[in-house]
Order: structure tokens, then C-alpha cells, then sequence
């Protein structure tokens, strides 16, 4: 079977290629089992080495903060209940104001999602963990708009 759109000598050096492969099959299957391995492990080692001094296990190492920022993830189905990656999250921020590590909490997240609205789900998540989360800040805003009124509310 010729293709037109290749010549002759690309056709050689195919042919090498693949008699190559075929000779050598575990060598083909270890390049390739590497070079998976790098593309779906190689970024969760990048992050823990980037972000190595910046990992806490416990609160009370944590250093304090005037304000919590707490953005959003995903809803259990039926939009009532954070997933359970958020609700870590929250859980650890009550940890934070708890042992006054923070004073303040700004919650961020998408106010329109089918699902539901994570700020809403998310303050009421702090609420019932503990009645002293009654001020949490209902923000529908981005990031952006809610980084710049924490600086302007908090004076930073």
C-alpha cells in the first residue's frame, strides 16, 4: 500500500522505525509507559515541590490572616451540600477563625450555576458548623472584585 502524499525515502525510514518497534517491544512499551507516567504524575510532583513551606497539616501552624478567602468548587447533585473537597476547605477555615488564626471570611463562587449557588451553599455550610460564622460575606463577585473589596473593607 503506497501513500501518495510520502515519498520513497520516508517510507524507508517508517519501515526502520516500525522493524525497530518490532524487534525491540519492551524497550517501545517502557519508553511509552514513561512517558505516560511523566505527563500524568509529572504535575502533581511539580505542585507538591512548588508549594512545599506553604502546606499546613495542622491550624495552628497556619499564619494568621486578616481574612480568609475561600473559593468555591463544585455541589453535590441537587445543589444543598458542598462536595466533599469544599467542605474540607470550609472546615478548615472555621478551624482558622476558631483558634484566631483570621477574623474575617470572604466566601467566592458561582452564584449561577444549575446546581445552585456555591457562596449560598457555602455560608450556610459555615452557619451550621458554628453560629459565630453569621457575618460571612455573601459575594457573587469574581476573584478579582472580591480580593480588591476585602482590601478596600479591611484596609489592605
Amino acid at each position: 500500500m503506497t501513500i501518495p502524499s510520502i515519498g520513497p525515502r520516508a517510507m524507508r525510514r517508517l519501515g526502520r522505525w516500525l522493524g525497530w518497534v518490532r524487534r525491540r517491544p519492551f524497550r517501545f512499551g517502557s519508553i511509552c509507559l514513561a512517558a505516560v507516567m511523566i505527563v500524568l504524575v509529572g504535575p502533581s510532583i511539580w505542585l507538591r515541590a512548588a508549594s512545599a513551606g506553604h502546606r499546613y497539616t495542622a491550624v495552628a501552624r497556619a499564619p494568621s490572616a486578616d481574612v480568609v478567602i475561600v473559593s468555591g468548587a463544585q455541589l453535590m447533585p441537587g445543589g444543598k451540600q458542598p462536595k466533599p473537597f469544599l467542605a474540607s476547605r470550609l472546615r478548615t477555615t472555621a478551624g482558622l477563625i476558631r483558634e484566631g488564626r483570621a477574623r474575617a471570611v470572604l466566601v467566592s463562587g458561582d452564584g449561577h450555576s444549575a446546581a445552585g449557588s456555591e457562596t449560598e451553599v457555602m455560608r450556610a455550610f459555615l452557619i451550621d458548623l458554628d453560629d459565630l460564622f453569621q457575618g460571612v460575606d455573601l459575594s457573587r463577585n469574581q476573584w478579582c472584585r472580591s480580593a480588591c473589596r476585602s482590601s478596600l473593607k479591611h484596609g489592605r
